[in-house]
């Protein structure tokens, strides 16, 4: 939630995401470095971007809302086109 008011924790990130708590504090803990999370004290996180950060997030928000399959193979495009061209580069013929 872009509530600065409202606290996740990873478990309830985790639920909401049906993703790993490991794997959403992590990604949590990216998000805060980034300057768009903070985190108390008991470990819950809550939007706090500003500036351009925020700007950046309302235009992906909208983008989302209107074309969510675009936004997500956005995401998740370069990492599948990096690990295809990996491999795809293991079968390449040296010329030695």
């Amino acid at each position: 939630s872009r509530n600065p008011r409202e606290s996740w924790n990873a478990e309830k990130i985790s639920r909401e995401l049906r993703s790993s708590a490991v794997f959403s504090a992590n990604q949590m803990e990216n998000f805060r470095q980034e300057g768009m999370l903070s985190v108390d004290e008991k470990g819950n996180y809550s939007f706090a971007a500003s500036g351009e950060i925020s700007n950046v997030l309302d235009k992906i928000t909208r983008l989302y809302m209107t074309r969510r399959i675009s936004v997500t193979h956005a995401i998740y495009a370069p990492r599948e086109a990096e690990g295809v061209r990996l491999f795809s580069k293991a079968f390449k013929i040296r010329k030695d």
